[in-house]
């Protein structure tokens, strides 16, 4: 039976008025779907919520959902539009409606079944058609239903109960709000309906879909401020910048500069967005899928987009082919959308199909090879301005579609003056440089000194579409947007050191949360700024262990800071202007002899670009210079109340420590689980002298014993302490300090040095928790004796579950789970055989197509087509002894009528390969070669085979000239005779008749006015002409 997603509509018009809980706000369904122009009550209001559904009642919905109630019901069917089996003339003219319009098909005996109920199972398979998950296999439906989460709060979830309508309902509005599979967006947004908003902004941080992205889902995006949102500066990820933010919906996307390590536990931090959703959120970085193309669409002759299910980091021409091809082209990628443009000229005019495979993603995940079919044609309609926002000395300029890279311009001559500019007084300012930064946005520089303000208008000009269609000039009126947020440092780090004999040299790093300036040596213009970098005294100071007069290193003999500029990304091959590298020469190698000196650099006078100019704070980084291996912590171990103090916990490090630190309590601390990132506050947290502990050394030198009068219970229960951070303050017996702070997590009892990734310590974890998992699912198995075929799907789970685990994992699924787990698979194969013979029976005595439909559905049987039930009947011999036989058989009717259709496919696509007008002289050759090909594409024996003979003919098709072909072949060789004026018309004419002689479809002839002699090439239709003048 067909449905269409109308259907899916339709049978919303049955419900009664019943209310969901949806963001926590009670929503009348009814009056939602009513104000949607979806939901209609019959005359006495009882629409009978306990009742299923009837098919005939859901073509009359449709025919309203449709606005063709009054067509529906005036229809006059035809003969094979009448269904014996409807005895009310009422649904006469429905039914025929719908089948004529192909919404419904009946029965292969003929027969509608109107009164029929639809069950759960079908009318799941409905909405995940709906939802573009059609190819989900019959026996998988429920499975899929309830992952997308379309069965929660459906009372009656058994597949093949007949569904009632308050389910319907229920089913209908969650699949409302889940994302259809290619087209991106959710069903309702999919449908036009816009669904009841949240009126509480919320935010929810998950584990990453991918390494390049962080996904913030929010409740309801229009409760929050858009520009706040999109505003990167607003979001703080530890060593990291966001580089780009896109709202998606509800769905808040947030691009990292740098790839996430998978497997790593971050902290994304909010900040100045709004109140309800400030804050941190923990996540882990993963990606386990593979990425694929969720839409194509073809810009103009000059631009095709391709937008990815994620990032893509490497992308080049290479991984695209037009019509089997490769096209030197450019490829430009703003966060999952990529823009193809030829390198030169445009895309072929006939192109149809675009191979699209290798794409690469962040994790290093291939894509696999697809093709698109595209259709290459002008776009007329150009380019226009929607909004020009003022940031400090940039002008952001949106479109209102995506624009052509090429005509992004900036100034560069009083003949090429870019596409932007402004009137200040008498003069005309334009912009010192111009970058595309989105689709269909330009930010636009101009110089400290010209930069426009909020009163200006600015004009923009010659921006064109991918048809290379330019936009009307348009004078706009700028939109200030004001930041207040300071500059601040999110990363500093050692990237570089060199040695000499007792000093060095290092290369600090330090990451801004935004782009910054200051104090630049030449000023003279960006090129400049970049090349020389800042005045170092105006932002930076050395100091030797504090900040004092009189340890600032400011001598001769001192370290210096001998430069500071932005760094220069090679493989971007620009500069970050929120990227600062410092130098540092002089420095003294950490001994603990001669030199024990903790350095600390001082930053400050730093501003960001915006128009406010907001100043950063002062700043320091404190460091060491040593070139010894690290020293950290190899481990730690608690014992809860079985030694001399209520709770003992031991540390072992890697090398010796320092009695007096090592022994100093305060470098223990509890904290609580929201504390970990910003231990501050005393009521919050306490080291091991808060708590009346002792921190002792071990006489070897390498293990530190805390002692604390605390039972366990009253340190991780009652005082929620979540685990405890071992401070970098300690030093090794040589001064040398830890390399990190360690945190170790009592419930989880994983050590963690800050910032690094889990993965190397989730190994066990992981196969722990996974038997844990495949555990669970045995004992949720009935006992043995107890099982039926109804608990096979939860048997095969387990199954399966117990397959996937790796042997490390299955080392931890007890003797007895195992057992029962092998015992249940026995019974499953047991009943399955009983059961399979019963189904191969029902299937051998079906007397009627609708029977053998209904036996073969019920048997479970893959790729079942209604439209080849009656090709089934006559290639099932009746005799088959299992469903896999069966299953062969069906198989091979589908092949054999994918063959048939391919043929058909091949042959008409053949006829329709050239213009026959075009082949009048070989009109015979065109002919053969057509009929040769069709036969042996008649021959073929696969659809492989198919394809062969269908390229074979197209060559041998290729070989024959056409008319126009030969115009041009023949026109060449006369042209090769160097043919020119004699004296006279008439003496040249002779001239040429004489050369063109015996040369099929050439004759010559004098213009009326004696001034040229025009030769004609001429096959047919086809003609062009050479005129030789004096």
């Amino acid at each position: 039976m067909k449905r269409k997603l109308s259907l899916l509509l339709a049978v919303v018009m049955i419900l009664s008025s019943f209310s969901f809980v949806f963001a926590d706000e009670e929503v009348n369904v009814p009056a939602f779907l009513e104000k949607n122009g979806i939901l209609k009550g019959d005359k006495s209001g009882n629409l009978m919520l306990d009742k299923a559904l009837e098919r005939r009642d859901a073509v009359v919905l449709l025919s309203r959902l449709l606005k063709a109630e009054e067509e529906a019901k005036n229809y006059e069917p035809a003969e094979d539009e009448i269904y014996p089996d409807n005895n009310d003339p009422y649904y006469a003219g429905f039914l025929g409606w719908a089948t004529a319009n192909g919404y419904f098909e009946g029965y292969p005996n003929g027969n509608f079944k109107p009164r029929e109920s639809i069950l759960v199972q079908e009318f799941a398979l409905v909405l995940l058609r709906a939802l573009e998950y059609g190819d989900t296999e019959w026996k998988s439906v429920m499975d899929k239903a309830k992952e997308l989460g379309i069965l929660e709060g459906v009372k009656e979830a058994d597949a093949n109960a007949a569904i009632v309508r308050e389910d319907v309902a229920t089913m209908i509005f969650n699949a409302l709000g889940v994302k259809m599979k290619k087209e991106g967006k959710t069903l309702a947004e999919f449908l036009g309906i816009e669904m009841p908003a949240p009126k509480e902004l919320k935010a929810t941080v998950n584990d990453t879909e991918n390494l390049k992205e962080i996904k913030v889902e929010l409740s309801n995006a229009k409760l929050a401020n858009e520009e706040k949102l999109l505003n990167t500066s607003n979001y703080r990820l530890e060593g990291n910048v966001i580089e780009r933010a896109e709202l998606k919906g509800n769905d808040l996307l947030l691009e990292v500069r740098d790839t996430l390590r998978s497997g790593k536990e971050y902290q994304l931090e909010i900040k100045n967005v709004d109140k309800a959703i400030n804050g941190k959120y923990k996540f882990v970085a993963r990606d386990n899928t593979i990425p694929s193309v969720e839409k194509v669409e073809v810009l103009g002759e000059y631009g095709i987009k391709v937008i990815t299910s994620e990032p893509i980091e490497d992308v080049r021409g290479k991984n695209f082919l037009v019509d089997g091809k490769y096209i030197v082209m450019n490829v430009e990628r703003y966060g999952r959308n990529l823009i193809l443009t030829p390198y030169s000229g445009s895309f072929p005019s006939g192109a149809k199909t675009l191979t699209i495979e290798g794409l690469v993603d962040f994790a290093g995940y291939k894509s696999a090879k697809e093709d698109f079919d595209i259709e290459i044609v002008k776009d007329n309609e150009a380019p226009k301005v929607v909004d020009a926002i003022l940031k400090g000395n940039k002008v952001e300029v949106v479109f209102d579609k995506d624009i052509y890279k090429p005509s992004v311009a900036e100034y560069y001559s009083k003949s090429d003056t870019g596409n932007i500019s402004y009137e200040l007084g008498r003069h005309t300012i334009y912009a010192d440089s111009a970058t595309k930064v989105d689709t269909n946005k330009v930010v636009y520089e101009f110089k400290d000194n010209e930069a426009p303000s909020r009163r200006d208008e600015v004009t923009i000009v010659d921006i064109e579409n991918h048809s290379r269609v330019k936009m009307e000039k348009t004078t706009i009126a700028l939109r200030e947007v004001l930041d207040d947020i300071e500059p601040e440092i999110i990363k500093k780090e050692i990237v570089s050191k060199t040695f000499d004999s007792k000093t060095g040299t290092a290369t600090i790093r330090l990451h801004f949360n935004k782009e910054v300036k200051g104090s630049f040596v030449n000023d003279k213009s960006e090129k400049t700024q970049e090349e020389e970098g800042f005045i170092v005294k105006d932002h930076f100071a050395l100091y030797e262990d504090e900040v004092s007069k009189r340890t600032k290193l400011d001598g001769e003999n001192d370290p210096k800071i001998t430069s500071a500029k932005y760094y220069y990304n090679v493989k971007e091959k620009r500069y970050e202007k929120d990227v600062i590298d410092v130098v540092i020469e002089g420095l003294k190698i950490w001994d603990n002899k001669d030199n024990d000196i903790e350095y600390i650099l001082e930053i400050e006078g730093f501003t960001d670009m915006s128009s406010s100019r907001n100043k950063m704070y002062r700043d320091y980084y404190s460091f060491e210079f040593t070139k010894s291996s690290d020293f950290i912590v190899k481990s730690v171990k608690v014992y809860e109340g079985t030694r001399t103090r209520d709770t003992e916990i031991e540390i072992e490090f890697n090398k010796k420590l320092d009695r007096s630190m090592a022994e100093d309590g305060t470098n223990y601390i509890f904290y609580t689980q929201g504390d970990k990132n910003d231990i501050k506050t005393r009521v919050l947290r306490k080291d091991v002298d808060d708590l009346n502990g002792e921190a002792i050394l071990k006489s070897n030198g390498y293990v530190v014993l805390l002692e604390i009068p605390l039972d366990w219970d009253d340190l991780t229960v009652v005082n929620k302490y979540f685990g405890l951070k071992i401070e970098n303050t300690l030093k090794t017996t040589s001064g040398q300090r830890l390399d990190a702070s360690y945190y170790y997590e009592f419930e989880s009892k994983e050590l963690l040095k800050e910032g690094q990734t889990v993965a190397e310590k989730e190994s066990e974890k992981q196969a722990k928790d996974a038997a844990e998992n495949v555990v669970e699912l045995i004992n949720k198995l009935p006992k043995v004796e107890e099982i039926t075929l109804a608990n096979k799907d939860a048997v095969k789970e387990a199954e399966t579950a117990y397959n996937n685990l790796s042997d490390e994992a299955k080392k931890f699924v007890s003797d007895e789970a195992k057992d029962k787990l092998d015992k249940a698979v026995e019974k499953i194969k047991e009943l399955e055989g009983k059961d399979e013979a019963e189904k191969v029976k029902a299937i051998n005595e079906a007397q009627t197509l609708e029977e053998l439909w209904d036996a073969l559905r019920a048997a479970g049987l893959e790729n079942l087509r209604f439209g080849l039930i009656a090709e089934y009947d006559a290639a099932l011999a009746g005799t088959e002894e299992t469903l896999a036989e069966i299953q062969e058989v069906i198989d091979r009717v589908n092949s054999e009528a994918d063959l048939e259709a391919a043929k058909e496919a091949a042959k008409d696509e053949l006829d329709e390969y050239k213009d026959a007008a075009d082949y009048t002289v070989n009109a015979a050759d065109l002919a053969t070669a057509i009929a040769t090909g069709k036969a042996a594409i008649d021959a073929a024996t696969t659809t492989e085979e198919v394809d062969t003979a269908l390229a074979d003919a197209k060559a041998a098709i290729d070989e024959i000239e056409s008319d126009t072909e030969m115009v041009a072949r023949v026109k060449k060789q006369v042209e090769e005779l160097n043919l020119t004026w004699n004296t006279d018309a008439d003496t040249t004419l002779n001239n040429v008749n004489a050369a063109i002689a015996g040369m099929d479809g050439v004759s010559a002839a004098k213009s009326d006015d004696d001034s040229k002699v025009i030769i004609t090439i001429q096959f047919g239709s086809a003609s062009d002409t050479i005129e030789i003048t004096a």
